[in-house]
């Protein structure tokens, strides 16, 4: 009896560790054309803008930009790993940004992580963030 609450103990703080320390956010560029786009040499500077729908600004569309969370979390951190890998590429905006919790995993283990997506751009003008309806990261 003692082994088996020994063993079940071990297993519980070990399960509780686990998710404790696996903070981490995941952010991937898909390049609209793969083979003549690469990671800008001098990666832009500055914020990027994160929008819910499509401004009338005029930009070039760079690529989709994703960002998720491999275990629970808010969706507020996946904006600054998401707009390092807009900055990389040479954006300065993501435009129909939308971040949820979506379900991970196999069927009876699904758990919901924050996810975000979006179409990531480099705007030909400068423009005021926050007078656009957008958030800046």
């Amino acid at each position: 009896m003692n082994r088996l609450v020994l063993v079940l103990l071990i297993l519980a703080s070990v399960a509780a560790s686990g998710c404790a320390t696996r903070r981490v956010v995941v952010a991937k560029m898909e390049p609209l054309h793969p083979a003549t786009r690469i990671p800008a040499m001098s990666p832009m500077k500055g914020s990027v803008c994160f929008f819910p729908d499509a401004p009338d600004l005029p930009h070039e569309v760079i690529g989709r930009v994703a960002a998720t969370k491999k275990t629970y979390g808010g969706t507020n951190e996946l904006a600054a790993p998401a707009a390092d890998e807009v900055r990389n590429y040479g954006g300065n905006a993501v435009f129909n940004w939308s971040a949820a919790h979506k379900f991970k995993g196999p069927n009876p283990f699904r758990v919901t992580a924050p996810s975000g997506y979006g179409v990531a751009v480099l705007t030909a003008t400068s423009f005021d963030c926050a007078a656009l309806g957008g958030s800046a990261s």
